[in-house]
């Protein structure tokens, strides 16, 4: 296969796991838009958490809230979680870094927040946790995984799942599901 055929061939991968992962989930998705918007009108939040790779994807989506996705605008209440190392190695060393994500959300979110955890296949200790603090605290609690994640036996208010077992491919629908989410409230918001 010549490098141009391999670049045709991912582009048409990517299309197919897109429209196969987010076109049954879109009435979900602009439900949970409206959630986040009406949180923010209220002063609430938008926590997102994630580890290992998927930290990098809450932190990518959370930046598309806080500076502007499609349009000026004021920056909009999303916090990612995970961005104290010195918190992570101390709790690692004592053996509870699947705390690290839930000891910083319970020291800041209130009821009015909402919390999406973005999920990685198979167990994700942090992300499990982060995710039983935020449904202990009330929070309207959301979860983005690819199959084989244990986040699928999670009980959450919405859950969207990612129909594929690659974490690269897992990475790029987590991602492209914060700008559709990111859009939508900006079209909440902003009526456009």
């Amino acid at each position: 296969m010549t490098p141009v055929e391999k670049v045709n061939q991912s582009i048409v991968e990517h299309v197919d796991f897109i429209q196969g992962a987010f076109a049954g989930q879109g009435g979900t998705l602009h439900v949970l838009a409206r959630k986040v918007a009406d949180a923010f009108q209220r002063n609430g939040r938008l926590w997102l958490a994630g580890s290992g790779p998927m930290s990098a994807a809450a932190h990518l989506v959370s930046n598309l809230f806080l500076h502007r996705l499609t349009l000026e605008r004021p920056p909009l209440p999303a916090i990612a979680l995970g961005q104290d190392a010195v918190l992570a190695s101390t709790l690692e060393r004592e053996g509870e870094g699947r705390q690290v994500l839930f000891r910083q959300l319970r020291t800041m979110a209130n009821p009015r927040d909402l919390l999406l955890v973005f999920g990685t296949i198979g167990s994700d200790p942090a992300a499990e946790e982060v995710l039983e603090g935020g449904r202990q605290m009330e929070l309207v609690t959301a979860t983005v995984y690819p199959q084989g994640s244990r986040l699928a036996q999670a009980a959450t208010d919405f859950s969207y799942v990612l129909d594929t077992k690659s974490m690269a491919r897992a990475i790029e629908g987590s991602i492209f599901f914060g700008q559709l989410l990111c859009t939508l409230v900006e079209g909440e918001l902003f009526g456009v």
